[in-house]
């Protein structure tokens, strides 16, 4: 059951990170998620090398979850718990 729990939090980790209209709507200005703070630094300050770093950021911690997740359970186990 574990691997179930933990692909499945992954996963909703992961998808959950590119979400950008949701917060938009839901959120109030105090919350900032990442993907609604690299919005304006694109389409209103043109600042693309913060706008890069940020997506890098947010990359990055995607993939350190997975590779948190697959150290746990294992890669395998991982895989066949999606399937």
């Amino acid at each position: 059951a574990l691997p179930s729990l933990l692909a499945t939090a992954t996963l909703v980790f992961v998808v959950s990170t590119g979400l950008f209209v949701t917060p938009t709507v839901l959120g109030r200005p105090q919350n900032i998620f990442v993907p609604t703070l690299i919005d304006p630094q694109v389409n209103t300050l043109f600042d693309l090398p913060s706008a890069a770093a940020s997506a890098f950021l947010l990359l990055l911690g995607g993939l350190l979850v997975v590779g948190i997740a697959s150290a746990l359970v294992g890669w395998r186990r991982l895989e066949k718990a999606l399937a």
